[in-house]
């Protein structure tokens, strides 16, 4: 009984961490895809300048 309300203390906080580990993940992808866009954008106007 003890190990169960132990969960329930702690699924608040557990919950929390990983509200804003997600974040931090989402926002770390939503950070790469940007970077890769504007490299990709770049890669391309230079193939269009040596063409």
């Amino acid at each position: 009984m003890e190990d169960e309300r132990m969960d329930v203390f702690d699924k608040p906080r557990f919950n929390a961490s990983m509200v804003v580990v997600g974040l931090f993940g989402v926002g770390f992808f939503a950070l790469c895809a940007w970077i890769a866009w504007l490299f990709g954008s770049w890669v391309c106007r230079i193939i269009e300048l040596i063409k």
